[in-house]
């Protein structure tokens, strides 16, 4: 643990490589000790410091990902991760973490199906965008499935760049995973409705 705490980053570094390592120094760290305290208080430094960057969005979807280890726990990097949601290309993970560290009540669980299904309308992260849909899908609204179903029937591709040999597979992968979505969210919505109840079905 001395060493580790050793190897942690000043408060100027901000490199992408500092800020990553620190994430991961935080990991072991949480892993080890159990010291919520001491996490909140490292990755708050680590938000802080790739917000001064331009080039943060790794950085941030890292520490995205090990404040959602933290549970409620982590719950003082709550804002760290709003702020995150306007960016398409960290919505997602932003997302989810939130529905981890966040209390239930405090959610706006449609707007962050809305910040998510922005990343993959956009292109920037539809995989990450079927997850945090995935663990949303019972604040899908009317609109937001009826968007997930132009991208996943439409004939426009959802994912445009990358390796050329990967594309079309990652995309046809989104679609796959896009369909199996709204056919789970239809399932449901059907399960509940009162058979005498009127209305269009999803």
């Amino acid at each position: 643990m001395p060493a580790l705490r050793a190897a942690l980053s000043g408060p100027d570094a901000d490199t992408t490589p500092a800020l990553d390592a620190d994430t991961a120094l935080t990991e072991a760290l949480w892993r080890i000790t159990g010291d919520a305290h001491e996490a909140v208080a490292v990755l708050d430094s680590v938000f802080r410091r790739a917000a001064r960057s331009p080039w943060s969005q790794w950085p941030l979807a890292r520490a995205a990902h090990a404040a959602e280890l933290l549970g409620q726990a982590g719950q003082p990097l709550a804002p760290h991760l709003e702020a995150s949601l306007a960016d398409p290309r960290l919505a997602p993970t932003a997302a989810t973490a939130l529905l981890s560290v966040a209390e239930p009540a405090s959610l706006d669980r449609p707007a962050l199906a809305e910040a998510a299904l922005a990343a993959a309308e956009t292109g920037t992260d539809p995989q990450g965008a079927c997850d945090a849909l995935g663990l949303l899908s019972a604040a899908l609204t009317y609109d937001h499935l009826s968007l997930l179903a132009v991208l996943a029937t439409g004939d426009a591709r959802t994912v445009c760049s990358g390796i050329e040999d990967r594309v079309i597979d990652q995309d046809e992968t989104f679609r796959r995973r896009a369909q199996a979505l709204l056919a789970t969210v239809r399932t449901s919505a059907r399960s509940f409705r009162d058979p005498g109840e009127e209305g269009p079905c999803l």
